[in-house]
């Protein structure tokens, strides 16, 4: 292929297809080529895909800090959160941050007495070692985080934050 074509005028559609699969590879390669949530990869027949930690409506910027690379499945679950009853101030307050642990803390010390699962922790951290990240926030902060197991089979459980009573 010839260089010029990229400065040809009638080739503009065609760079801008090439440079969005240099920047899928360049955060795919950043990810290790794995669904940053599940830690799944092509290996395990996924199909893999960038997409937004934090939806640009919703204050995600558009650059690579809030680009991952996601399989179907989690992709379908990181969307159920932004679809659910979150109050949208709260999740822009949270992506304001830029580390999943930050983001963590924020959203507990937002929502007490609310029974948040593990899937949404999960995606809203954007970190594999979110469960170790929020034993530190509980442990660094004094914050009473729990793990309440279900009877129902279908749920493993969720993570509830109760906030002491000022005496």
């Amino acid at each position: 292929m010839n260089i010029n074509n990229f400065r040809n005028v009638e080739s503009k559609e065609y760079f801008k297809i090439d440079l969005k699969l240099k920047n899928s590879y360049r955060i795919r390669f950043r990810d290790n080529f794995k669904c940053q949530i599940c830690s799944g990869s092509i290996k395990d027949n996924l199909k893999l895909t960038i997409t937004f930690k934090c939806p640009i409506n919703l204050g995600g910027k558009t650059d690579d800090s809030n680009l991952w690379t996601l399989c179907n499945e989690c992709i379908n679950i990181h969307k159920n959160i932004f679809e659910k009853h979150i109050n949208s101030k709260i999740i822009k307050k949270v992506f304001v941050e830029k580390t999943g642990s930050k983001r963590l803390k924020i959203l507990f010390e937002n929502l007490p007495n609310v029974k948040l699962s593990s899937s949404f922790l999960e995606s809203i951290a954007g970190i594999r070692n979110w469960e170790k990240a929020i034993r530190k926030i509980k442990d660094k902060n004094n914050l009473d985080i729990f793990w309440i197991t279900q009877n129902d089979k279908s749920v493993k459980g969720y993570y509830i934050f109760k906030k002491k009573e000022i005496q």
